[in-house]
């Protein structure tokens, strides 16, 4: 019993898994919140820059955000279907594979069954492609105002951060409801909506000082702001 002590003691010493997987995430967390913001130096030397912690940095919290599009739950969840969508392809056309191997689906009901999978699929992708470019926030760093952030879906649904440099954005007009976005640096364009029922939020002087004054984008985000705050003061 006495040698059994030590050993049992040793053993009850040792922290759990469960401990060591909060230890490993809370280890983590702390070196993001310690991790230094990108400077604007380094934006315009290197391009646009993914920031995985942009919510989560402590760094990153004085972000005055100057442009916020109101659908983008939508999109987030068009484009993170897709993630299901394929699992349930591949679920079921390897369910009706083994079934027409067996003989017991023709080989039309299979090629049709996988055809229209496969259709489904490609939509889903194809739509992903193009809502990936719809800008769903855009912020200025409260530290330096060349640095601006945009935000917006990515590929399979998850909120993708951007650090850009003033200099590195040139927006175009458009004779639509959107205006493009180039970045420069990125391999695709981005839209800013400016149908005033599509914008949550916005600055107008911020957004005007970004789009340069000759843009009619500008005036366009500023009848929208001018109309929510004539909105706001009628529900009051």
């Amino acid at each position: 019993l006495h040698c059994q002590l030590p050993s049992l003691a040793a053993k009850a010493n040792k922290p759990s898994c469960l401990r060591t997987v909060i230890r490993v995430c809370l280890a983590k967390q702390s070196s993001h919140s310690q991790q230094a913001p990108i400077s604007a130096e380094q934006l315009l030397a290197n391009g646009p820059t993914i920031v995985p912690d942009l919510l989560k940095n402590a760094a990153y919290s004085n972000r005055l955000t100057i442009y916020k599009y109101k659908y983008i739950l939508p999109v987030n969840l068009v484009s993170s279907f897709k993630v299901v969508q394929t699992g349930s392809v591949l679920l079921l056309c390897t369910g009706n594979g083994v079934g027409w191997l067996c003989g017991f689906d023709t080989t039309s009901a299979f090629t049709y069954l996988l055809s229209l999978s496969l259709l489904s699929l490609g939509v889903l992708a194809y739509a992903s492609l193009l809502l990936r470019r719809i800008v769903g926030e855009l912020s200025i760093d409260g530290r330096n105002s060349n640095i601006v952030y945009l935000a917006h879906v990515s590929f399979w649904g998850r909120r993708r951060n951007l650090a850009v440099h003033r200099d590195h954005l040139v927006f175009t007009e458009e004779s639509g409801h959107f205006s493009t976005l180039e970045v420069s640096g990125n391999s695709f364009p981005f839209y800013l909506s400016l149908r005033p029922s599509a914008v949550r939020s916005c600055i107008p002087d911020q957004l005007e000082q970004l789009l340069k004054p000759e843009l009619r984008v500008a005036q366009l985000l500023k009848e929208a702001a001018n109309k929510q705050h004539h909105q706001k003061r009628q529900g009051q």
